[in-house]
């Protein structure tokens, strides 16, 4: 280290840090030289600033100021900190209160400019008006040093938040209503059964739909106005006001483009399912004959009811219907909904292409009907003339034959067998060629012809037209066998007489021409052998007369079975119904099976239809009864089990209206919603055919309805609910009902509080959010009650001082971090004043204690000067008798933080602040 190289390093070393010491020496006098006149001048700044294009606000608070707080921070302790500098320092976290608020404010303001509609503004213009007018204030002239500031802040804070708050709770009930009027969009009105894209459409379930769209509608109407109501009172706005019915008819027009989404979104799903590429057919209608006359079912003619024409224009002013069903918002529109809906070119022009399609449709099913009137002749002709004509002429005589030769002149020629033979094949033929049409037709892709009636009509009428020609051979042939009959007899009774008696009579027999009356014998024997058949035939044909008529009625059950009660959740006696239905089935199987053993015994199994209505029936009644028993059983056994603590499924079972009188605090609710769960599952486990029935949907709905209303309870039943919060509940589902104890679990169940779940989970997020709140403020109140200052004696007077706690200054610092930060809770409201009364506090509590051990110190290094030198006492006797007050008002300050101990009581005593402010200034 005593090398020449050493001695230069360490040279070096010196020159070094002597530059660096003398850059920090400049740098800070530089710094010195101008940071009060920077904090000054920023000081003096108004404390908002408005840009004057956008006239948005922003905190005027200087990145100056800022880098003034954090460089003092560290310089602190180890050089001189000029007094402004210092002074800001010990502002800074009541500026940064300041700040925090007025950040509050200017993004309140801010988010009000960019979001508020025309409308609102002229409703609010005079209260935004005079906010702009105190702003003003903040803008020009108020400064972050001026008087007042403080109090200023808390009043346009606290302004500006009931401002707000109004303002956004119109905003959320505007949404509301567009969340409501999407829901009624959401999908068509009308659907195929089951929702299945291979399905017609659902016209049986049609009028249930209705019935659920029309009420859920209506219900969701009056909560529109309801909500209309209440912006009412948040614009504090009049009936007669003219902004106020520009804003109503603003809202009047969101309706009517709900409505729009509605009846467009209904006529969308016809045109696509009508006029767009279309694999399923969407409308069926029946083509049938009966009484000689052919017939659609709808009927496909104009002028006539219930015609396909009528039910399209039914359904779509159906769709339409649903404008009518809210009262018009606007009180200067006399017209409903639905009239300026029909108004609209775009639905007209869309109502306009499905009627179109339907005639177009209606017009090709005429044309395709012209092809199965070649087969006319057969329903149309004479039987009984036809065949009077054929046993004379061996065929039907024509109209130009009959005009040309007269009936008279035309030479007779009756028909052979061969000639029958060949008639009978011809409709035999026949049969076959309609038995292999199509059963049904599609036409534009959406209309489907069902000809499966009348191809089973014209096949019985084929064959009525084959039996007659069997018939009348059946008739000869049995006539032939009576004529021969009575001859064997007439000749036996002959032949039996004695020769002597009744010779000649004898002789006559004898010389009739037995052999060849025996030969035709043989042959009638062979004939009627060979006829036995279309005997057979006759009763076949009977047979299935009596088939089509109960395949008829067993259609007209079904109909009437659809429309029984059980399949209506409404229905009050669902077993007494299934039973009577029952007995019905029953009876009908019987004559079925009557007909079936009729049917075997003539062997014409063939022909036996499959029944499918009444196998649809008596499936139904099953799936019925087990939809019963979930619906009266089930929810009163496996559910009722979970409702009461404790009790048994035998208690339960025997007392199934106990549970309505259970009170409701002491429902196991946890268990209720996990049965309630478990039920839903077994429910959508039922059968598939089961979901299109009103009694599945109205169990379905009441399940669902319990958990979310299960879901509610448990959620009223946080312990952070508090009486107003159920006056809130109240208020938001415009019910007034009282809890208490004796409150029972069926009280709460008539609220319907399902209907209301969101409103609940807002109000119980709300009282948890407030819960937490009101936890930190006890806390802070118990911190604050039991904190007090520590004292330490003066070492020559022994009077106490405040002892240097960092520990104070830590908990003043985080508790202060706190309330700012409840500040920013949208949930302040309700302890808005607690807040406020605690900022106030700790605030002041902080700048008497940063001034107070200011204050303090000056006092220990003068008091030696001032009291314990008589030489310097009598050299300075002025400034030693001003300090003489200034000792006596200290110690007293002094004495009294000894009877006052805590922090906050000491420190928001009235007049400590202004005292310790003069005493430094003194």
């Amino acid at each position: 280290m005593d090398t020449d190289e050493a001695t230069l390093v360490f040279q070096k070393y010196d020159e070094m840090m002597d530059l660096l010491n003398n850059h920090c020496v400049k740098v800070h006098s530089q710094w010195t030289a101008k940071v009060d006149t920077d904090c000054q001048f920023s000081l003096d700044q108004p404390v908002l600033r408005r840009n004057p294009k956008t006239r948005v606000f922003t905190v005027n608070f200087s990145e100056q100021l800022v880098a003034v707080v954090r460089e003092v921070k560290y310089l602190q302790g180890q050089v001189a900190i000029p007094p402004c500098a210092s002074d800001v320092f010990a502002k800074h976290e009541i500026f940064r209160k300041y700040v925090g608020n007025l950040n509050l404010i200017v993004s309140w303001y801010n988010q009000i400019q960019a979001t508020i509609l025309s409308v609102e503004l002229a409703l609010v213009k005079e209260e935004l008006k005079n906010i702009d007018e105190q702003l003003a204030c903040a803008e020009n002239s108020l400064c972050w040093n001026s008087e007042g500031v403080w109090d200023y802040i808390q009043k346009m804070r606290n302004t500006m938040h009931e401002f707000h708050s109004r303002l956004e709770t119109a905003k959320t009930n505007v949404k509301m209503i567009h969340d409501i009027m999407d829901e009624w969009a959401m999908q068509a009105m009308f659907q195929r059964k089951d929702n299945k894209k291979e399905s017609l459409l659902d016209l049986d379930g049609r009028q249930a739909a209705l019935e659920k769209m029309y009420n859920n509608i209506k219900e969701s109407g009056e909560k529109l106005h309801d909500l209309i109501a209440e912006n009412k009172r948040l614009f504090r706005a009049e009936d007669c006001n003219e902004a106020w019915l520009e804003y109503v008819d603003y809202i009047d027009d969101e309706v009517l483009n709900g409505f729009f989404n509605v009846v467009h979104g209904s006529l969308n799903f016809l045109i696509e399912n009508m006029l767009s590429e279309n694999k399923h057919p969407l409308f069926e209608v029946r083509f049938e004959l009966e009484d000689q006359k052919t017939a659609f079912y709808p009927s496909l003619a104009y002028g006539i009811s219930d015609s396909l024409y009528d039910l399209v224009i039914g359904l779509i002013n159906d769709i339409y219907k649903t404008a009518t069903l809210v009262p018009r918002m606007s009180v200067t529109s006399k017209f409903s909904y639905q009239v300026e809906l029909e108004e609209i070119s775009l639905l007209k022009d869309m109502h306009e292409d499905i009627m179109n399609e339907v005639v177009n449709a209606m017009n090709d099913a005429q044309d395709y009907c012209k092809f199965l009137y070649k087969y006319a002749d057969l329903w149309q002709d004479d039987r009984d003339k036809f065949m009077e004509e054929f046993l004379f002429y061996d065929r039907v005589l024509t109209p130009e034959e009959i005009k040309v030769f007269g009936t008279d002149n035309i030479p007779t020629n009756p028909p052979t067998l061969r000639e029958f033979k060949d008639m009978i094949d011809t409709y035999e033929s026949l049969y076959i060629e309609v038995k292999d049409l199509e059963n049904s037709k599609v036409l534009r892709q959406w209309l489907q012809i069902d000809i499966k009636p009348f191809k089973h009509a014209l096949l019985n009428v084929i064959k009525r037209w084959s039996w007659m020609f069997k018939q009348h051979l059946i008739d000869k042939v049995t006539d032939s066998l009576r004529e021969l009959e009575t001859f064997i007899k007439e000749v036996k009774s002959g032949l039996d007489k004695a020769v002597s008696e009744d010779l000649v009579g004898v002789m006559g027999h004898l010389k009739r021409d037995l052999p060849e009356h025996w030969s035709n014998v043989k042959k009638t024997a062979l004939q009627v052998r060979q006829n036995v058949a279309p005997l057979q035939v006759q009763e076949v044909n009977l047979i299935r007369k009596k088939y089509q008529q109960f395949e008829i009625k067993q259609l007209e059950f079904r109909e009437k079975f659809r429309q029984q009660p059980f399949f209506l959740f409404t229905c009050q006696s669902p077993y007494q119904a299934l039973d009577k239905a029952q007995n019905n089935i029953a009876a009908l199987e019987a004559e079925m099976e009557a007909l079936f053993k009729l049917a075997s015994l003539f062997e014409v199994f063939q022909t036996v239809p499959d029944y499918k209505q009444l196998k649809a029936c008596q499936k139904d009644i099953v799936l019925l009864k087990n939809l019963w028993d979930k619906i009266l059983l089930g929810l009163f056994t496996d559910m009722l089990k979970a409702f009461v603590t404790g009790a048994s499924l035998t208690q339960v079972k025997g007392n199934m209206e106990d549970w309505k009188t259970t009170l409701w605090k002491n429902i196991n609710l946890d268990q209720m919603e996990m049965e309630s769960k478990k039920y839903a599952e077994d429910i959508l486990g039922l059968d598939k055919e089961m979901r299109s029935w009103d009694a599945f949907t109205g169990l379905d709905n009441l399940v669902k309805n319990l958990i979310t209303t299960l879901r509610t309870l448990r959620d009223l039943c946080n312990p952070a609910i508090k009486d107003r919060h159920w006056v809130q509940l109240m208020m938001a589902t415009k019910l007034t009902f009282k809890t208490s104890n004796k409150t029972t679990f069926e009280d709460l169940l008539k609220l319907n509080l399902h209907k209301f779940e969101d409103e609940v989970h807002s109000i119980v997020d709300q009282a948890m959010n407030e819960c937490e709140m009101e936890k930190i403020l006890h806390e802070l109140n118990n911190i604050w009650t039991a904190l007090v200052f520590e004292n330490e004696p003066h070492c020559r007077t022994g009077i106490m001082l405040l002892k240097p706690n960092n520990e104070l200054v830590k908990a003043l610092q985080d508790s202060q971090v706190q309330l700012q930060t409840l500040m920013t809770s949208k949930y302040i409201a309700h302890f808005l004043e607690d807040v406020s009364f605690w900022q106030q506090r700790l605030s002041t509590a902080e700048s008497v204690i940063s001034i107070w051990f200011r204050v303090q110190r000056t006092w220990t290094q003068l008091e030696s000067i001032f009291i314990g030198s008589e030489d310097i006492r009598s050299q300075l006797p002025e400034d030693s008798k001003r300090f003489d007050v200034i000792d006596t008002e200290f110690k007293d300050i002094m004495a009294n933080v000894v009877k006052t101990a805590n922090v906050v009581e000491s420190t928001n005593k009235k007049g400590l602040l202004k005292k310790l402010e003069h005493l430094e200034a003194g």
